[in-house]
């Protein structure tokens, strides 16, 4: 937790709280306009496909599975509380145009607070939510799968950049 202390330290941080507000207002105020600009909508447009593709990607692959398994039976879970300290204004806006939801109650206190019964609520995901893939699933998948993974996730990751 030491570069959120750099943060507050830069007057940089915001608690999650005043993130979620932020990006709502934003959302509130702005999204009749935002809806109209055509650039926009076809980049959110390709962003929908990519992430599409990745959690098809994921499903294809076995990924899926493994995390299901391993969060139901295993107890484990890599969607932990803190993972939504990483969600920044601008990328919850994102989820909102995208038409996500932002809950104000997290569904379990150990877990993030995106974590839902079937998994992310959020279809526009932080850079570690989408690339990390535990030892487990290393182990289990055979190595073009895991590298096919990546490759589609990256696009997605390309794009929400």
């Amino acid at each position: 937790m030491r570069s959120i202390q750099f943060l507050k330290d830069t007057g940089i941080y915001q608690p999650f709280q005043a993130r979620l507000d932020l990006a709502q207002d934003l959302w509130e105020r702005y999204h009749a306009c935002l809806a109209k600009d055509k650039q926009l909508t076809a980049l959110l447009d390709q962003y929908r496909r990519c992430i599409d593709g990745s959690a098809q990607a994921m499903k294809d692959t076995g990924v899926f599975s493994l995390c299901a398994r391993c969060d139901t039976e295993e107890g484990g879970s890599c969607c932990g509380n803190g993972i939504e300290l990483r969600y920044d204004a601008v990328l919850l806006l994102l989820n909102l145009l995208l038409g996500a939801e932002l809950e104000e109650d997290r569904l379990e206190h150990d877990s993030c607070h995106f974590l839902g019964e079937r998994g992310c609520t959020l279809p526009a995901r932080q850079v570690l939510c989408v690339n990390y893939l535990c030892r487990q699933i290393t182990q289990k998948l055979p190595t073009p799968d895991i590298i096919h993974v990546q490759e589609v996730c990256g696009k997605e990751l390309d794009v929400q950049h």
